[in-house]
């Protein structure tokens, strides 16, 4: 896709519905398990663009999360 770079494994798909303004959300429950700290999470969003391009798609930025503890 001209332009556009992915930053992330695409492991997991997850599809998502934006509102009017193209804000998603996603919530997810991390178990509490100590083994899960420091773990590191990354994520990127593929969208539906049919104007931006031939193939109609476009990429968000990628978004690195690290799991800690309080």
């Amino acid at each position: 896709m001209p332009g556009c770079v992915l930053y992330t494994d695409p492991m997991l798909a997850l599809p998502m519905v934006t509102d009017a303004s193209g804000n998603a959300a996603l919530g997810f429950s991390v178990p509490a398990d100590p083994n899960l700290i420091g773990a590191d999470i990354d994520s990127q969003a593929l969208c539906i663009d049919p104007p931006a391009n031939a193939p109609g798609l476009t990429t968000s930025n990628g978004v690195g999360h690290l799991i800690g503890e309080r």
